[in-house]
């Protein structure tokens, strides 16, 4: 491997999926294993160490798509909803720790930029993507251009209020009626427990009843060659939970030692 292959991360609410990925865009090599939700150090740990599995034999660069808010100016993720991760200078803790440049990026912004060049988008001035997984999330093709908004997160359509006696959001968005409490992966999971219980003769009573998962299967780790694009999870929204970590944790790059002029992440 040279520095001709660069590596992929995408991070979800459910999944963490990293590629050894060369210029034509295959897959070389890959991993895949449930997301570390268990604290911020667990989770920072598990992306370094999957990088360091599928880039064994070297990279040239590391992409990550992550489901937070991205001070773009610094490469720091501000804020999440569903994963816990917030106010870390990840860009400049990657590219420590690996000696490599480093772009961080929303998810949701990710999926729809290689959409827009690579998939179903190509050609297009405008273009709209919606993200389903652990969470909706999305992006926002303008005149040609990714369109981030002022902080980064003009495509987080999955926290438009549909409802307004809606249910609450999930993660750590204090909202409700939002199209991810209504329409992601997770509120698809709860729906279809709430129907095994109520419908027990339905095929989701049945399946449940029998032993069967009603909901999606959860992953695994593997890790093979493959060309299928990775899929996307969660989201964030406008008021989200900090990370804390515990005596003993590891050193953390925080934002606020290299955000410009000191920002808050509430100015970004």
């Amino acid at each position: 491997m040279t520095s001709q292959h660069v590596i992929a991360i995408d991070l979800g609410g459910t999944k963490l999926l990293a590629g050894l990925v060369d210029r034509e865009g295959v897959a070389l090599r890959r991993t895949v294993r449930p997301t570390d939700l268990s604290g911020e150090d667990a989770l920072l740990d598990q992306i370094e160490h999957a990088i360091g599995e599928v880039g064994s034999d070297g990279f040239g660069a590391l992409g990550v798509g992550i489901p937070s808010t991205i001070d773009q100016r610094t490469g720091c993720a501000v804020s999440s909803v569903n994963i816990p991760l917030a106010d870390v200078d990840l860009r400049r803790q990657l590219e420590r720790r690996f000696g490599v440049p480093v772009m961080i990026e929303n998810d949701g912004n990710a999926a729809t930029l290689a959409e827009h060049r690579l998939g179903a988008g190509r050609g297009t001035r405008h273009m709209v993507m919606l993200t389903l997984g652990t969470g909706v999330g999305g992006g926002l093709i303008l005149d040609g251009r990714l369109y981030r908004g002022a902080v980064g997160a003009a495509g987080e359509l999955g926290h438009i209020t549909i409802d307004v006696d809606g249910p609450p959001c999930q993660g750590s968005c204090p909202g409700g009626g939002h199209l991810e409490a209504l329409a992601s992966g997770t509120a698809a999971d709860a729906l279809a427990e709430r129907f095994a219980r109520e419908r027990p003769e339905g095929d989701l009573g049945r399946a449940a009843a029998a032993g069967r998962p009603a909901t999606r299967a959860k992953c695994s780790s593997t890790s093979a060659p493959s060309s299928a694009p990775a899929s996307r999870a969660s989201s964030t929204c406008s008021t989200r939970r900090s990370s804390s970590s515990g005596a003993g944790s590891r050193a953390r790059e925080s934002c606020s030692s290299s955000r410009p002029g000191g920002s808050s992440p509430s100015a970004l």
